[in-house]
């Protein structure tokens, strides 16, 4: 008895084991032809990617040869762009009095001329004539490239209308003014509704100011300027008219002609907005004119080489790591 439940058992487990093997062996086919499958799906899907990043690499070989051929054009016109506002520079510099010229004039005297960018929208000039000596100093609308271009017009202007006062015994500056105003509105293009870049205000601010021969007396007319003497220990500040010399809303009213009597030291200082409006300090904000002023009063005892060195030391700190605003302009002369 005990004979046959062994012999039932152990063919039971043959069986079991037989059942097992086949079973192995399908598992082992299917899953050799899953991996077969698999490889060659993965194989495809190599080739498809190495396709892929070959055509990624032509194409950012050719997106870089344009960029480069770009880069090459830009470095070539920003190169020739550099050239000819070198250029422009030369040409305005070569009307604007170098201070060799303007000590011809007045030997006692300093000049301070700092453009934002190489060409400037700020302008000077000094005229002799006959028996009047007149310094002109003007802001043009805008700086840089367009501020010069306006400089140009403007400084010819300035001088072809002093040209006509050379054998005068005294000049009505107010009235050179208005003339200029004129002419500069009737030679600008006139408004167009349809041009947002337009500036209603194209022309410039200026100071006109012309001493008598003898030096003890100046007429002067400021549009948008102001006007510091230092006589007697003291600086004062003549403001002028709050409209600029071209098309303006109060381009209908009549500029104010100033005069001051002079002595021997005293101290006149011509200067743009430049200075007044940099930004800069502790606290970043404007110089002001009323820092300005009083930098000039405290500068006008020193001799005219002191004076420009202190300025312009003060205005170089007073700027800082911040950029430079606007075109900056400052003379000063003694009598």
């Amino acid at each position: 008895m005990i004979f046959n439940v062994l012999t039932v058992i152990f063919l039971l487990l043959t069986i079991f084991f037989v059942l097992m093997n086949i079973l192995l062996s399908k598992q082992n086919f299917v899953g050799e032809k899953c991996y077969e499958s698999e490889k060659e799906d993965f194989e495809i899907h190599d080739n498809n990617i190495s396709h892929e990043i070959n055509s990624l690499k032509n194409i950012v070989e050719n997106k870089t040869l344009e960029i480069q051929s770009v880069t090459k054009d830009y470095d070539k016109y920003e190169k020739e762009f550099h050239v000819g506002v070198r250029y422009a520079e030369r040409i305005q510099r070569s009307v604007i009095p170098n201070l060799e010229a303007f000590k011809k004039v007045f030997p006692k005297s300093f000049v301070y001329y700092c453009p934002r960018d190489i060409v400037s929208g700020d302008f000077y000039t000094v005229e002799q004539l006959e028996s009047l000596s007149v310094v002109v100093v003007a802001d043009c609308t805008g700086h840089g490239v367009p501020g010069g271009f306006l400089t140009m017009f403007c400084i010819t202007a300035v001088r072809d209308r002093l040209s006509k006062y050379y054998n005068s015994k005294e000049i009505n500056t107010a009235e050179i003014l208005s003339k200029l105003r004129s002419f500069i509105i009737a030679s600008l293009a006139e408004k167009n509704d349809n041009d947002d870049t337009f500036e209603f205000s194209d022309g410039m601010d200026i100071t006109l100011v012309v001493f008598n021969k003898a030096r003890t007396k100046i007429n002067f007319s400021l549009a948008n300027h102001n006007l510091y003497v230092f006589h007697d220990g003291e600086i004062e500040r003549f403001k002028g008219d709050r409209m600029p010399v071209g098309r303006h809303p109060k381009q209908n009213e009549d500029y104010v002609m100033q005069t001051c009597d002079l002595k021997e030291g005293d101290m006149i200082y011509f200067c743009s907005d430049g200075i007044q409006d940099q930004i800069g300090g502790p606290l970043e904000q404007k110089f002001m004119t009323k820092r300005l002023q009083k930098m000039l009063g405290d500068i006008a005892p020193l001799d005219l080489s002191e004076q420009y060195q202190t300025a312009l030391k003060t205005i170089t700190e007073w700027k800082a790591s911040q950029e430079q605003f606007d075109d900056q302009t400052l003379i000063g002369l003694r009598i």
